[in-house]
């Protein structure tokens, strides 16, 4: 659960309004574990990476 509040108090930082922030983790909270820890660290270039290796369904 500590990943959690880390991810808060970054999102906290980045955005002015509440409602922003909301929105956002709305998205956030769809992404995997990996990604989310990526944005935590500020990583961008392994965002793009972790964005990419989605699995593809037939």
């Amino acid at each position: 659960m500590e990943h959690i509040s880390q991810l808060r108090s970054s999102l906290n930082r980045h955005f002015k309004w509440k409602r922003s922030g909301i929105g956002i983790g709305k998205t956030i909270k769809s992404w995997s574990r990996q990604k989310k820890e990526g944005l935590i660290r500020g990583d961008w270039q392994g965002l793009s990476i972790y964005a990419k290796r989605r699995k593809k369904f037939d």
